[in-house]
């Protein structure tokens, strides 16, 4: 039940988003057509944001696959590019492995 309650909320909250990407995309669009071009592009940029998000909240990524996305999306870079392996060892798990290779 829970679980039912939860989808409920979240297609809620998609729709609300959706329909909040439609409206600022509308208002985008008039605001080119009275050549308010800046504010035309704030509206644009405003829904596509919200439509990222929709694609973003509707996907289950792994946390390699959500960070790809993110990438993707702020830097511009293509979805087929091949980045290099993340490298996870930390700063301190470096610092002591030094440390025991200087210690011989």
């Amino acid at each position: 039940l829970k679980k039912q309650v939860s989808q409920k909320e979240l297609n809620k909250k998609l729709s609300d988003m959706q329909e909040k990407a439609l409206n600022l995309s509308s208002k985008g669009k008039i605001a080119f057509d009275n050549k308010l071009y800046y504010s035309s592009a704030s509206y644009c940029f405003g829904s596509n944001v919200e439509s990222k998000s929709i694609l973003l909240k509707t996907k289950e990524f792994t946390k390699t696959e959500f960070f790809r996305k993110i990438l993707e999306i702020i830097t511009g870079i293509d979805k087929s590019a091949i980045l290099p392996k993340y490298n996870d060892e930390t700063f301190e798990k470096y610092q002591k492995k030094i440390i025991k290779q200087l210690e011989f």
